[in-house]
């Protein structure tokens, strides 16, 4: 349906733009100097305004003079690139209209996107590419709409997004990757659909993605992977649906989920890996479906799975693999069936309650590999032994104004400011320890 929107939104733009259109001779421009430039200002003058293919400037060694261009309103395309000479486009201040794909790429001295002020509609795909110096693309600030994809790509000096913030609609993917010098993406903060998938990789100095809080949904994959100083994904908590997977991979300062809170439902895979500051996932409470595979694999910090426990059934497996402070899995206590089982590696897990129900009721379709853990969770045959005492509800007694609960397995259910609900409860040695549990109705 969303590509189907996508075309028609071209569709429709696309003619309406032509019925206004003064062809230009000659389908595509070329330029490369400034006897090319004045040809195009040439046409222009006697009338015309669209270029029915493409505007490619490439190869400029020296600054041109456009500002005999500002009558092109429409091009099918528009490529700059590999310009060593070039520091700006001023003169393209009339292009309103890109129908297809826009490529900006290799400009080793471009600074800024100034002459493209009045543009406001891509109807392909908007690239942004390997622009050493460029620092500023605000003069994208009328662009309302790209109906295909949008890739801001290894633009070493980009610090911000400043200029995409009237954009409201993606048609189909966002990239935002190898950009070295971008701190925020503050600049999408219109932004509330994306049609297919979201990647953000490899941005060394990005801290947040506020930029994205007005995004709801995401029709394909999700996928944040290392960026080495994010550490606050409070822009994602408008979020409530990925249709693909989910991948949070190598971010090594994030500590919390706190920013998936309202997310719902996941169409494939959930993978949280690499991520060695994180402590827990309880800000996934909200999600209660995932389509295929949980894998929680590699994060040195995490000791609780507990914002899992609205899951009850994957179509998948279950890996959870390599967390060496993981002490308790209860929050897998809800899942009921999955493909196959793996919990692996997992150096003082010794509390695997949590997968007692799915064992013991044949919940595992496919292959259990259970070992390298702590005692009581070296195998299947273990946990089945070692957790049947918690299938009993345990008596509660009250002496003397104290209560008494007779079975570790449970405890005391109480309320943070937050309204989110923890079971405060004792393990051997008398070590206290909460976990986030519905709260009771």
């Amino acid at each position: 349906m969303k590509k189907i929107i996508s075309f028609l939104m071209f569709f429709f733009a696309f003619n309406h733009i032509h019925i206004n259109a003064q062809d230009c001779p000659f389908p595509s421009y070329v330029i490369g100097s400034q006897s090319d430039v004045d040809q195009l200002a040439s046409d222009l003058a006697n009338g015309c305004n669209t270029l029915l293919d493409a505007l490619l400037i490439s190869g400029v060694t020296t600054d041109l003079d456009f500002s005999g261009l500002t009558g092109l309103q429409t091009v099918f395309r528009l490529t700059i690139v590999d310009n060593p000479g070039l520091t700006n486009i001023d003169g393209l201040e009339g292009l309103t209209n890109v129908n297809y794909n826009m490529l900006i790429s290799t400009n080793p001295v471009l600074t800024n996107l100034d002459g493209l002020s009045g543009l406001t509609n891509v109807g392909g795909t908007l690239e942004i590419f390997n622009n050493d110096v460029l620092n500023d693309i605000s003069g994208l600030s009328n662009l309302t709409n790209v109906t295909e994809n949008v890739s801001i790509k290894s633009n070493a000096s980009l610090a911000n997004l400043n200029g995409l913030n009237n954009l409201n609609f993606i048609g189909n993917y966002l990239r935002i990757e190898d950009n070295s010098s971008l701190n925020n993406i503050d600049g999408l903060t219109g932004l509330n659909s994306i049609g297919d998938y979201l990647r953000i990789e490899n941005n060394p100095s990005l801290t947040n993605v506020d930029g994205l809080i007005g995004l709801n949904e995401v029709g394909g994959f999700f996928q944040i992977e290392r960026n080495i100083l994010l550490n606050n994904i409070d822009g994602f908590s408008n979020l409530n649906t990925i249709g693909g997977f989910l991948w949070f991979i190598d971010n090594p300062a994030i500590t919390d989920l706190s920013g998936f809170f309202n997310l719902t439902s996941i169409g494939d895979e959930l993978k949280i890996s690499g991520c060695h500051a994180l402590n827990n996932i309880d800000g996934l409470i909200n999600l209660t479906s995932v389509g295929t595979n949980i894998i929680i694999f590699n994060n040195a910090a995490l000791i609780n799975v507990d914002g899992l426990q609205n899951i009850d059934a994957i179509s998948g497996n279950l890996e959870i693999l390599n967390n060496p402070n993981l002490t308790q899995i209860y929050g897998l206590s809800n899942i009921n069936l999955v493909t196959n089982l793996r919990i692996v590696n997992n150096d003082i897990l010794s509390l695997c309650c949590g997968v007692y129900d799915l064992i013991a009721s044949g919940g595992v379709t496919g292959v259990m590999d259970i070992q390298n853990n702590a005692s009581d969770c070296q195998s299947d045959q273990e946990i089945l032994t070692e957790c049947a005492s918690c299938q009993s509800k345990p008596q509660i007694m009250a002496e003397n104004g104290d209560v008494y609960l007779d079975n570790s397995c449970y405890g005391v259910i109480l309320t943070d400011p937050s309204g989110v609900c923890y079971r405060l409860k004792v393990q051997f040695g008398g070590a206290l320890t909460t976990e986030v549990v519905a709260c009771p109705q």
